[in-house]
């Protein structure tokens, strides 16, 4: 029994006797029932158009680009601790505290730098997608720079 048939637009799997395709919404006559073997699309493409349509591109750039946005706050956070903790010599972390806030302010570019590369990997298209991820990411990676610069400068005893 014939239980799928194929959309000759894009491929994906729909069920007999449909008038659209669920995918891209080509309308086509209702197919009746068939002991035939549903036939390949003749693209080769056997699985629905929409299955893995959002799969990661490169988990490789994904990763760097975590790590681009991340890199400067997470190290402040913990440069902060250790200086809190006594394990850093205050005296030589206040001879680098102007080179350490020139790299935490340029945190500021690495942050949305980090968000692109890792958006690009991911494989997201079109505006609204880019806008979404930017809504999402770019408040929260703002508030982890800011608590990690807060803790940073009351860790070396300068005002931020």
């Amino acid at each position: 029994m014939n239980d799928h048939a194929f959309c000759p637009q894009c491929g994906s799997a729909r069920l007999v006797g449909t008038a659209a395709c669920a995918t891209c919404g080509r309308s086509f006559e209702p197919v009746a029932e068939s002991l035939e073997p549903a036939r390949a699309p003749a693209s080769g493409w056997t699985q629905p158009a929409n299955v893995g349509a959002r799969t990661v591109k490169s988990w490789r750039g994904l990763g760097v680009g975590a790590f681009i946005a991340l890199v400067v706050p997470i190290s402040f956070l913990v440069l902060a601790r250790l200086a809190e903790a006594g394990i850093t010599p205050s005296d030589q972390m206040h001879t680098l505290v102007p080179l350490l806030d020139t790299i935490l302010f340029s945190g500021v570019l690495l942050g949305p730098i980090g968000i692109v590369v890792a958006g690009r990997s991911v494989g997201i298209r079109g505006a609204l997608g880019w806008l979404v991820l930017m809504i999402v990411t770019v408040p929260a990676l703002a508030y982890l720079w800011f608590i990690s610069a807060l803790l940073y400068s009351g860790a070396t005893g300068r005002p931020f």
